[in-house]
């Protein structure tokens, strides 16, 4: 098989290979999405099933206030006095049992609907005067039971046991209940369906409908109810999803403009809240009516106790009719008023309306969470909220739909930045290589600088060396016979010749500053010899040195010593390394001489490496001055009072043994210096010896350090 066919091969692998990648990368993508609803939809069950035990939590709240503030009522003393009496005058006189539950406190709340009493099974006197109420459920465990008026309205009764005969009901005015529960919030639709599936709870736009669960209702409102039957009657929470309609407003044409209101409906709205109005007050007089005939039925039965009472009770009943004749007199003109007005309204809105928004229904998918009475808190009410499952989920997905395209665009621009990125790569990796090769050679001419400066330098010694070592004989011989014939010249001088004597020392004197002179020339150019190498305690070099320079240190410095090698040794010549500590110590005393000051003496390791830290606060040196400290001759001091040799043979001594020496100087806050020797293994110290000090070579520099100090 040729190369061009094994391509063709390969090719059509790797298509294959890219398509079922893409395949199942869509499939991948398309069960994500199936996942994020999921999981969204258990979110937003979770966050609902909160709000359900939250409005669980506000109908326990207010039942339990009202069964405590009932049963306080009931229980009072006064009520039982009362009810004492009323047996006493053979269940006749019930005057001041309606006095008292008129007047009680409670009244007032309008969560409470009535109060009435009961004789065995019948009702005998009440709050509000009404005796027609029907129960339609029995009594549960908590004395809670559904009861209805005349007039359809709806309440949870509690019923409190006096006696084997007596018992006291108290009425909650279910929609007053529906709203503590949160049924007037925002959010989710809120249905309540009590325990015995007798009645349900729900709103409306405009109101709180309380009704029988076999009544007749929308669509929606139906699906609903059902399914928070079906819940109550399997005893299980669930989440149900159910298909609802709702009501959209198509977009008017251009140059139409939109209709906020129908005049019709409006108007009709305002005669059918007049009508209710009237109604109502209707109802009122409906009530006065009840008022008047449970008067005068009650006026009746107290005729046999007195007459007095019967006639003043129908008196009040009857003034009661009158007022409320009178009040529907007024609601009727105010109906024919707002009927007028909503007339007007209409034909002001035709003239003004060029067209009518149409509206279409809309199938939505809606999410209807439930819990039975029996999981519930409050233990009465089977709790559902529906809210609009799109609404709920829909931003969510829109902004995981949103993630994937500006994703996809993100990785597109990606890829299409690498594409860019490669082919920038060619040309970056010629700069780049360029660039290398520059800062290697510039690196390189760095180093051969600095290798140059060290070259230069040790040329600079050699040469001195070389000159040194070829007249340093002679030049010896030649100082030798002057500071013989100087001696021997003063030695013959006659008493009285002082002046003489004195210029022969003179010349005495320079000659052995001459011969100092030449002796540090030829020490520059020594090299320790590996034979005169011992192991060295750096203490103890640096004490003795210190103890030789005593004669040379100003009383206005302080020396101060703190040694930390830990007893480490190091291998070297005992004179030459004593000869670079009494080198330091003595500039570092000519630097404090005139002020004075502290020298801080100091040994540690470093790095395997034994330090000798020798620190002054003198004045200290620039930077400039720092730079040429180690060349031979150079010298801050003033004329004829250094040789500018001290520092150049601490760094060739220094670098004869392997050391290394650091300066840190800042003006105005003195100098250190550290040189570095390697440490000695302690394997290496078994053939260690005595570190012995020549003891003319010490008189002789204690005799030069002595004539210094005269000479200043």
């Amino acid at each position: 098989m040729d190369r061009s066919r094994i391509k063709q091969a390969i090719f059509i692998i790797l298509s294959f290979v890219a398509v079922l990648c893409i395949g199942f990368g869509i499939y991948r993508v398309w069960n994500s999405f199936i996942e994020f609803d999921e999981s969204m939809l258990r979110e937003k069950d979770n966050q609902y099933y909160s709000l359900i035990r939250s409005n669980d939590i506000n109908i326990e709240n207010s039942l339990d206030s009202f069964v405590r503030e009932a049963e306080t009522l009931f229980a009072r003393p006064r009520l039982e006095q009362l009810r004492k009496e009323w047996s006493d005058s053979n269940h006749t006189d019930t005057t001041e049992l309606k006095a008292y539950f008129r007047e009680n406190p409670l009244i007032n709340n309008p969560m409470y609907e009535d109060f009435f009493m009961m004789y065995k099974d019948k009702i005998q006197v009440s709050a509000s005067g009404r005796t027609k109420y029907k129960f339609l459920s029995g009594i549960n465990s908590k004395g809670f039971r559904i009861c209805t008026d005349n007039k359809g309205n709806y309440y949870l009764a509690y019923e409190y046991s006096a006696t084997k005969n007596i018992d006291y009901e108290a009425l909650i005015d279910l929609e007053d209940l529906f709203e503590n529960a949160g049924g007037l919030s925002s959010e989710g639709d809120l249905m309540l369906l009590d325990n015995s599936s007798t009645l349900v709870l729900y709103r409306t736009d405009d109101k709180i409908v309380v009704a029988p669960v076999d009544d007749e209702a929308d669509e929606n409102t139906a699906k609903r109810i059902a399914c928070i039957t079906d819940c109550q009657e399997k005893g299980v929470s669930d989440g149900v999803s159910l298909e609802l309609t709702k009501t959209r407003i198509i977009e008017p044409d251009a140059g139409v403009f939109p209709v906020v209101g129908d005049g019709a409906e409006d108007g009709e709205s305002d005669t059918a809240d007049a009508t209710d109005a009237g109604d109502g007050e209707s109802d009122t007089a409906g009530e006065v009516t009840d008022a008047a005939e449970i008067g005068e039925a009650d006026n009746a039965d107290d005729a046999d106790a007195t007459n007095d009472d019967a006639d003043e009770t129908a008196d009040e009943a009857n003034e009661t009719a009158d007022e409320a004749t009178a009040n529907a007199t007024e609601t009727d003109d105010a109906t024919d008023e707002a009927t007028d007005t909503a007339a007007t309204a209409q034909t002001t809105n035709q003239e003004a309306t060029p067209a009518l928004a149409e509206t279409e229904e809309v199938v939505y998918t809606a999410r209807m969470i439930t819990i039975p009475s029996e999981e519930s808190v409050n233990g009465e009410f089977a709790i559902g909220i529906t809210a609009d499952y799109e609404e709920a989920v829909g931003p969510s997905r829109r902004a995981a739909e949103n993630i994937l395209i500006y994703g996809g665009i993100g990785v597109g621009g990606i890829v299409v930045l690498i594409l860019l990125m490669l082919l920038m790569r060619r040309e970056n990796t010629a700069n780049a290589r360029e660039l290398q090769l520059l800062k290697r050679k510039n690196s390189e001419m760095e180093e051969l600088n600095q290798n140059m400066l060290a070259l230069s330098h040790h040329q600079r010694l050699e040469t001195i060396g070389t000159m040194t070592a070829s007249i340093a004989h002679d030049f010896n011989n030649l100082l030798t016979p002057i500071m013989g014939y100087s001696m021997m010249s003063m030695e013959m001088l006659p008493p009285g010749m002082e002046d003489i004597q004195e210029n022969l020392m003179e010349v005495y004197n320079a000659s052995v500053k001459a011969k100092d002179m030449v002796t540090r020339l030829a020490e520059l150019t020594k090299k320790g010899k590996e034979e005169n190498f011992t192991a060295l305690d750096p203490a103890e070099i640096i004490d003795n040195s210190l103890k030789v320079t005593v004669p040379a240190k100003p009383k206005n410095v302080a020396v101060k010593v703190r040694f930390r090698s830990n007893n480490r040794k190091m291998r070297g010549d005992a004179t030459q390394i004593s000869q670079l500590v009494m080198n330091i110590v003595l500039n570092a005393y000519d630097a404090m001489r005139e002020k004075g000051g502290t020298l801080y003496v100091s040994t540690r390791i470093e790095d395997n490496r034994i330090a000798m830290i020798f620190k002054d606060t003198g004045d200290g040196m620039d930077a400039e001055t720092v730079a040429r400290i180690f060349d031979p001759f150079y010298t801050t001091k003033e004329s004829g009072k250094g040789t500018g040799l001290g520092l150049a043979i601490v760094a060739q001594i220094a670098e004869t043994h392997g050391g290394k020496v650091y300066v840190d100087s800042t003006p105005g806050d003195g100098t250190e210096f550290k040189i570095t020797f390697p440490m000695l293994e302690k394997e290496a110290e078994v053939n260690k010896s005595t570190i012995q000090i020549n003891a003319e070579e010490l008189k002789a520099k204690l005799d030069e350090a002595s004539r210094q100090a005269q000479n200043k």
